[in-house]
């Protein structure tokens, strides 16, 4: 038995001390490929500018470069580069908090020493900072962070930074945020609770190269206070993209919403909108990707041309652009709406000059909308446009008159009908007529 245990001791032994050598070499290939995947990326440049190894780990430092020119091509060329160090340990035994064992820990730093020329923070501390895990299996835990820093001239500060999250074969998630940041260079502003959320389902090859896949994605801000403007509060962005993968078309969902917003006299709460776009043709938004990576400055209207040549294809995936909530309160009332719209099927194939004509588009689509508002919320609203438009005070007698008249010649004309308090509007378009109720009107 003590000869089993002493042969098991010492294979074990071996492995700790063996496995290093063979687990460096598929680490190192795996930072060349992040590398060479970052020099893909218009605007992005890596290099390994030095490496030094050892049997259980590395130090490595990676200088990381962009070209601002790449976000706006008025611009000169100006390069902004960071130098990146990494410091790695090779499994399987590890001394991370991110996990014990696996195959590779690596802690990456960026000093900032550059960045200390305008920026305060902890002398102690780099400018940011993440540990980097990889298990026995190839899936990656890191948690990154940035310290609480401000500038020099004290007119912003941010608190610190801190997230975490895995990245595995075909998936990647990560949630991050602060507390606040602060700025008061022409207005006071703060932003309190800030976060970011991200759920991939892809491997890194297919977000790499562009089109559709499975993800929902999210900014989110607890309070916005400007002053002497006011302040908003409960602030969402969320994104969500889906892939059909059998007849490779993709979906995208798009939703703004707001707790409450009490800037400058307007006052409002619960508002949202959520937008879709559905039944796009995957392969030309991959197509498009790849495009933008091969022209140093793509102009727009090439950009259109794009699209507009590849529009048969787009218009037989029969996309949708539909917007399922637009609603919200202020203290006169609430209100909600919604819109469907799509293209009806054509027997034959449009012309390049069909396309470019916007009559086209208008003949063949299809449109529902409808619309419900509590009375006193439009009467209010009619009130002060109309108020605008004379101009003279909302509260004239004259001003009433108009806005009631404006009003009742609609309910009369069947364009909107009153119903428990509220005000109602259906509307349908086809074959370059809308339709409201009983009334058609023409669109072109």
């Amino acid at each position: 038995m003590k000869k089993v245990l002493g042969v098991s001791a010492l294979t074990l032994i071996a492995a700790c001390l063996i496995a290093p050598k063979f687990i460096a070499t598929k680490y190192e290939t795996t930072v060349t490929d992040i590398v060479a995947n970052i020099n893909k990326e218009k605007g992005y440049s890596a290099t390994i500018e030095s490496t030094e190894s050892s049997w259980f780990g590395s130090k490595s430092k990676v200088l990381l470069s962009f070209d601002l020119n790449s976000i706006d091509p008025t611009m000169q060329s100006q390069i902004v580069s960071a130098e990146f160090t990494l410091d790695t340990h090779y499994g399987p035994l590890l001394l991370s908090d991110q996990g014990k064992i696996g195959l590779f820990s690596t802690n990456i730093q960026l000093q900032g020493e550059k960045q200390r020329e305008y920026l305060v923070w902890d002398e102690k501390s780099p400018l940011y900072n993440a540990a980097i895990v990889s298990n026995l299996f190839g899936k990656i835990s890191f948690a990154d962070k940035i310290p609480a820093f401000k500038d020099k001239n004290n007119e912003f500060s941010v608190t610190e930074y801190a997230g975490k999250g895995t990245i595995g074969h075909d998936k990647t998630i990560y949630n991050g945020g602060f507390k606040s940041a602060k700025m008061d260079i022409t207005e006071a502003t703060t932003i309190q609770d800030l976060s970011i959320a991200l759920n991939l389902k892809a491997d890194w090859d297919t977000i790499q190269r562009g089109g559709f896949y499975d993800a929902d994605m999210s900014f989110k801000v607890g309070k916005v206070v400007r002053v002497p403007q006011g302040e908003m509060n409960g602030l969402a962005v969320t994104v969500h993209t889906k892939l059909d993968k059998k007849q490779q078309l993709g979906n995208i969902q798009m939703s703004y919403s707001a707790k409450n917003i009490d800037v400058a006299n307007f006052k409002a709460h619960d508002l949202k909108l959520v937008t879709e776009i559905n039944r796009l043709d995957n392969q030309i938004f991959i197509d498009y990707a790849k495009l933008i990576k091969e022209s140093d400055a793509l102009p727009v209207d090439q950009q259109v041309a794009f699209f507009l040549n590849n529009m048969q294809s787009i218009i037989d995936g029969k996309p949708e652009l539909n917007i399922t909530e637009l609603s919200g309160s202020t203290k006169d009332g609430h209100f909600t709406a919604s819109m469907t719209s799509k293209l009806a099927d054509m027997a034959t194939k449009p012309t390049g000059a069909q396309l470019y004509n916007p009559k086209f588009w208008l003949y063949n689509a299809i449109i529902d909308a409808n619309i419900e508002a509590d009375q006193t919320l439009v009467t209010r609203a009619v009130v002060q446009y109309a108020a605008k438009q004379m101009p003279a005070s909302a509260t004239s007698e004259d001003i009433q008159k108009q806005s009631t008249m404006l009003l009742d010649s609609f309910v009369n004309q069947g364009l909107i009908k009153i119903s428990d308090d509220k005000y109602i509007s259906t509307f349908h378009a086809e074959k370059g007529q809308g339709h409201v109720y009983d009334l058609t009107i023409p669109l072109m």
